[in-house]
């Protein structure tokens, strides 16, 4: 906040008639950041993936996001005239099939060429749609946390909470749609936590996914779970979201120890559990090997995090 009004007020020292800051805060932290910092025209905001058919405004300020995966362009028209700064017009550009660029096709061919008949490998299939889309937890995580937990040999998994990936149609899964679920192909990790870091790593992810104080929030969904089961308030304060925790049918005792498996540090932060270790085997190894004997909509994904 401080360097975005010491860069405001060096360019309003220069009498630019424009000031357009692009940012990856997130919406609400991007609200907040217009209310602190009058004097921004437009701020055009990522990271949350908000579709915003109308601007938001915050005092003078004009605020959009457009999406996610590329689905749409947002347009925006301005008038300047006089110093001052108005909002003519704003849409949303659907990206449909419609003709392609020569030029642009010709650019991606030849950059998938050498990968293409990989990636298109049929893996297995699902029954059901793979996506990202929910907040509490989605089945294209489900599938991601149950290949780990098998790939580690344990019960309880983490990820993060996610927001890329676009979403996996029923019907066949191929070698590229593992690759959109993690791209990075990170390896397999395990750990050891008590049932006191459990309670406390959920609740701060509670935190950094509910705080009232956007500049607190993380952007994210809740962090997804495998072998748990969370009841959740999430309009508790701080500390008191956790209402219950279960393994199976019984609640998680604080002292006693379960071995988890996490995909990235984000699934289980370093300050949590002891005998941490990188297991030798990849997420996208982990997920052919669950797929060659499971299919996601006739294989039961349970909730884990449920809100009341």
């Amino acid at each position: 906040m401080a360097e975005a009004r010491e860069q405001l007020h060096q360019l309003r020292a220069e009498k630019v008639d424009l000031v357009v800051l692009l940012s990856h805060l997130g919406f609400p932290q991007d609200l907040k950041l217009a209310a602190a910092t009058p004097g921004i025209d437009v701020i055009l905001s990522g990271h949350t993936h908000n579709r915003l058919h109308e601007p938001a405004r915050i005092g003078d300020t004009l605020i959009i996001q457009s999406g996610c995966h590329g689905a749409y362009i947002g347009r925006l028209d301005l008038e300047i005239a006089e110093g001052r700064v108005s909002l003519r017009r704003h849409r949303l550009i659907a990206v449909d099939a419609g003709p392609e660029d020569d030029q642009v096709a010709g650019l991606v061919e030849t950059a998938l060429a050498p990968e293409r008949e990989r990636l298109a490998r049929v893996i297995g299939r699902t029954a059901i749609p793979l996506h990202r889309y929910a907040m509490a937890s989605a089945p294209m995580d489900d599938v991601l946390l149950a290949a780990a937990a098998q790939g580690a040999g344990v019960d309880i998994a983490f990820s993060n909470g996610w927001r890329y990936g676009a979403p996996v149609p029923p019907g066949p899964v191929t070698l590229g749609d593992l690759y959109n679920m993690a791209p990075m192909n990170p390896p397999i990790s395990r750990t050891t936590l008590t049932g006191a870091e459990l309670k406390a790593m959920l609740e701060e992810n509670l935190e950094r996914t509910f705080a009232a104080d956007p500049y607190e929030q993380m952007g994210g969904y809740i962090k997804r779970c495998r072998g748990l089961t969370a009841f959740v308030k999430l309009e508790n304060p701080k500390g008191q979201r956790l209402d219950r925790l279960l393994v199976g049918d019984r609640a998680v005792e604080p002292e006693a120890d379960y071995p988890v498996a996490f995909v990235t540090a984000q699934g289980v932060p370093e300050h949590y559990g002891r005998d941490r270790r990188t297991l030798d085997i990849d997420t996208v190894g982990a997920l052919e090997s669950w797929f060659a004997d499971h299919t996601p909509g006739e294989t039961d994904l349970p909730a884990s995090v449920l809100i009341i």
